[in-house]
């Protein structure tokens, strides 16, 4: 009995070292069959569990922008509208095309873009992380400035909604109700970085003063008392957009009236200030700020303002050893062959404006994004490749 005893104990202990064993051993044992006879589904299991996880596409969907404004005694929120929001076949077919362009887009690490030829000027090459960015901007305390009109602002918005969970401070300027659109402000982005913009405004339009016209703007606002709260010679970069031009262009619009309305205000309107009706070039920016600066063209097309882009691009590569930058706002519409633009009404139906009807439109905003997404996807790409 004794001798039986001990065989069924040797017997249970070698049963129990191989049940450890394979307990110990069973994720090289299970990979190692399932190489050889495991079925696709497996395969497929095994294969997931060694890849990195998904990074999520930035795009922006939502309809409103909060900014926390923490200058009041009772914190509150200024709320920005991103505006000209679509729906339809249309725009659903937009948003798959703005997602096909994304994954065939060959992916490479950009070469050096500060020489002044006309290669070296244009975005063209793009990252591994291009549209998946977690920042918005690499490393600490880096300041922008976006300046230009209202198809500016469409990429500001689409910036700040893509990286809204980055905004922990804020404030809208000249609000017209609680949601308003974004014509100027700022935010404080975590890491301590600051994005400014002004468009659409009077003070552009004098050449002489533009540079001191919007550092005060900035510091009249805020009325920090000697505490300086917006310096040129603090931004890191200037993000330069389109300007509209106070003439037979626009003549007939909300922009225009408000700009003579403003003219007069300031008393603009004498035959000196007459040639300060011309927004600030790239040359005259250049002469007054050193750093960085990006010319970041509309979305429409009108032959004035094509020949004005291309005149900037041959002024900016005029300057040498400078760090400019030139992204074509139309360029991915030609290459979606898709205008992507809204009718202009509240929840405009989206349309790819077979005969160029709205070539001038604002571009659609929504749950499948815009092409106002793709814009930033390059700008983002350029700020942790250039800054």
């Amino acid at each position: 009995m004794i001798h039986l005893f001990s065989s069924k104990k040797r017997f249970f202990l070698i049963v129990f070292g191989l049940v450890c064993f394979f307990i110990y051993n069973y994720k090289t044992i299970f990979i190692s069959f399932h190489q050889h006879n495991g079925s696709d589904k497996e395969k497929v299991l095994k294969n997931s569990l060694l890849l990195p996880p998904v990074r999520e596409l930035h795009i922006c969907r939502q309809p409103l922008i909060y900014l926390t404004n923490s200058t009041l005694q009772k914190p509150s929120y200024d709320t920005i509208n991103t505006t000209f929001k679509c729906q339809g076949d249309a725009y659903k077919l937009l948003g798959e095309q703005i997602m096909n362009f994304h994954d065939n887009t060959t992916h490479n690490m950009p070469s050096s873009l500060q020489n002044n030829s006309s290669s070296s000027l244009t975005m063209e090459s793009i990252s591994e992380s291009w549209g998946y960015h977690d920042t918005m901007l690499p490393g600490r305390n880096k300041s922008i400035l976006l300046i230009g009109n209202s198809h500016t602002r469409q990429q500001l918005e689409a910036l700040l909604c893509q990286y809204s969970d980055s905004i922990i401070d804020g404030r809208l300027y000249d609000k017209k109700s609680e949601r308003t659109r974004a014509d100027s402000g700022w935010v404080l982005l975590k890491n301590q970085h600051r994005i400014f913009w002004l468009f659409n405004k009077h003070i552009f339009y004098d050449t002489l003063k533009w540079k001191s016209n919007i550092e005060e703007y900035f510091n009249e606002k805020e009325e920090r008392g000697e505490d300086t709260f917006f310096l040129f010679d603090d931004l890191t970069v200037i993000i330069v957009g389109t300007f509209n031009l106070v003439n037979h262009q626009t003549l007939g619009t909300s922009f225009y009236d408000e700009m003579i309305r403003q003219f007069e205000l300031h008393n603009m309107t004498n035959s000196t200030a007459k040639e300060g009706r011309l927004p600030p070039s790239i040359s005259m920016i250049a002469k007054e700020y050193n750093g960085t600066i990006i010319k970041a063209t509309g979305f429409d097309f009108i032959q004035e303002r094509k020949g004005d882009n291309e005149a900037q691009l041959q002024e900016m590569k005029e300057f040498k050893n400078r760090n400019f930058y030139y992204l074509d706002g139309r360029k991915y519409i030609k290459l979606l062959q898709n205008e992507g633009a809204s009718d202009g009404s509240k929840f405009g139906v989206g349309s790819n404006c077979p005969e160029g009807s709205c070539n001038n439109n604002h571009r659609c905003s929504g749950e499948y994004g815009g092409i106002a997404d793709i814009v930033v996807w390059y700008l983002v790409d350029l700020f942790h490749t250039a800054l």
